[in-house]
């Protein structure tokens, strides 16, 4: 995997689930951006699922993911 050409700043707003965050991305030149990202390589179960049991381990998913990185 080549390197990234930039790196940017990013602050942790929220966990949506276990694999997606909502950060908030420092631009440069007093610029943000607001934006949802998934972690690479990381799938875990939806917590929007009907089904039950998929709903509780994305629950459980999620708050491992907010242990991590809180």
């Amino acid at each position: 995997m080549e390197a990234p050409a930039y790196r940017y700043r990013c602050k942790l707003l929220a966990w949506l689930d276990g694999d997606t965050a909502r950060v908030e991305i420092q631009l440069g030149f007093r610029l943000a951006k607001i934006d949802e990202l998934r972690v690479y390589g990381l799938a875990c179960p939806e917590r929007h699922s009907k089904d039950a049991e998929e709903k509780r381990r994305g629950l459980e998913a999620q708050g491992y993911a907010m242990q991590l990185l809180p």
